[in-house]
């Protein structure tokens, strides 16, 4: 129960947090890290009273009210990730291959 009530906390923060740009910045980086979810919405309600629902990545889509600084610095951590994960995803694609070679030739 204490996980999830933290990654809800975290993406709150990630998406919400206008007046401190680090913590909304560390809190998208601390997302990615821990492998959070980035399709997972949080249910919010505006001054009307109307649900909708924020994402992690809605930072990147134009017309969505954050500094560019924020959307900058956001932006280069989300593509250092994915690059990070592709890469590991080869280099562990190489590994299996390796070892299945190894396994096949005994």
């Amino acid at each position: 129960m204490q996980e999830v009530l933290e990654q809800e906390s975290l993406l709150i923060l990630s998406i919400k947090d206008a007046k401190n740009e680090d913590t909304s910045i560390e809190s998208f980086r601390v997302l990615l890290k821990y492998g959070a979810d980035m399709d997972l919405g949080v249910r919010r309600y505006d001054e009307n009273g109307k649900e909708y629902l924020y994402y992690p990545t809605d930072v990147f889509a134009r017309g969505y009210f954050v500094s560019p600084m924020i959307m900058q610095r956001k932006r280069k951590i989300w593509d250092d990730r994915k690059r990070y994960l592709k890469n590991s995803n080869f280099l562990l694609d190489l590994r299996m291959k390796k070892f299945l070679i190894q396994s096949y030739n005994l």
